[in-house]
């Protein structure tokens, strides 16, 4: 400092060093740094690409999707989120197909936490795989789930997402800026910790959704984890998202499941809804006033729908709305005779 207690900011020696290879020092090191930690971002990508395909279904779904299996056979499609990945055993029912003289193949294309305003993004890719019929499995909380889609359902799948500009109105503003977003190593990198961690488990799900995307390690696992007592407080808990108040006011989250119904029939898909079983618990707990709303809009869709709600027990069920594997076998051929009725009516085309 100077006598007037200013800084003195000259490139003056010190000691025997000058200020300005200091600096020079310094920026050559934030420079390497910088440098090897970019080589090591890109180094990590295989990794990380390698945790992503074993733990993000969405990215397989999205595989299945490119394969266009409907132009080669009947292919009936359920979709909807993890109550219809519990309930959904296609081996059995495509077996129960078969035993009626049915070459008809049926595919369980769930993700979980899925809702239509999330599935509305696939649409075109679902229409372009040629299914001859989808079943559309919901419930009362699939039109009133306020959450946005988790951003990597979008990004990972960027390249092959195909959006139809009128679905653009059922978005947040943040929801289409992810639409813009691509995969690359600056958007991964927030993986890196899950993936240098991930040890895969026997009870993982597949996301063969070739076969059952569950697998039959993982819904037998997943068994075991029943807790009766959850059950009967998820129950009396007037806020449980599983039992919620379904009002009569139209919301973009109603206007999804009609937009995607419509949408599919538009393109010459027979869209059939399910209004899926829950706990006895739970069902109880739903008011007659959400009931009659929900009803009233799976009416307004125009699709014919089925009241499954009621009529599967405790045994059925892991959780409040979970199938069992045991469930799962039992609305199997409930799922086989919807199926060839439909065929039957003259909905669905087969030959």
């Amino acid at each position: 400092m100077d006598k007037w207690g200013a800084v003195n900011t000259k490139l003056t020696k010190e000691g025997d060093v000058p200020r300005s290879t200091v600096v020079v020092c310094i920026l050559a090191g934030v420079l390497i740094a910088g440098g090897l930690f970019v080589a090591g971002m890109y180094a990590a990508e295989p990794v990380i690409d390698e945790y992503l395909n074993e733990t993000k279904g969405i990215i397989h779904l999205y595989d299945f999707y490119d394969l266009n299996i409907g132009e080669d056979q009947t292919a009936v499609y359920f979709i909807g989120s993890s109550i219809i990945g519990a309930s959904i055993y296609p081996p059995y029912i495509n077996q129960n197909l078969s035993n009626n003289d049915y070459n008809i193949t049926t595919y369980n294309l769930y993700i979980s936490s899925d809702t239509p305003r999330r599935r509305s993004i696939e649409l075109q890719n679902i229409i372009a795989s040629a299914p001859s019929l989808i079943i559309y499995g919901v419930t009362y909380r699939s039109v009133t789930d306020r959450a946005e889609w988790p951003d990597e359902q979008i990004v990972l799948v960027h390249s092959r997402l195909k959006i139809l500009n009128d679905s653009l109105q059922l978005y947040s503003q943040k929801e289409r800026n992810d639409l813009k977003i691509k995969p690359t190593i600056y958007y991964k990198k927030k993986f890196i910790p899950n993936a240098v961690s991930y040890t895969p488990v026997v009870h993982d799900p597949t996301f063969d959704y070739l076969n059952d995307p569950n697998g039959l390690i993982s819904r037998r696992y997943y068994d075991t984890t029943k807790k009766p007592e959850q059950i009967l407080k998820e129950a009396n808990n007037p806020k449980d998202p599983w039992r919620p108040i379904v009002t009569n006011e139209s919301t973009r989250y109603k206007q999804a499941l009609i937009y995607n119904v419509q949408t599919l029939q538009n393109a010459g898909i027979p869209v059939v809804l399910i209004n899926m079983p829950l706990h006895p618990l739970t069902s109880e707990k739903i008011t007659d006033e959400s009931r009659q709303n929900f009803y009233d809009l799976l009416n307004e869709t125009g699709a014919k729908w089925y009241d499954m709600e009621f009529g599967c027990g405790d045994e059925c069920f892991i959780d409040s709305h979970h199938m069992t594997f045991y469930g799962a076998t039992q609305f199997a051929p409930r799922m086989a005779e919807l199926i060839i009725s439909e065929v039957k009516s003259g909905a669905v085309h087969y030959a």
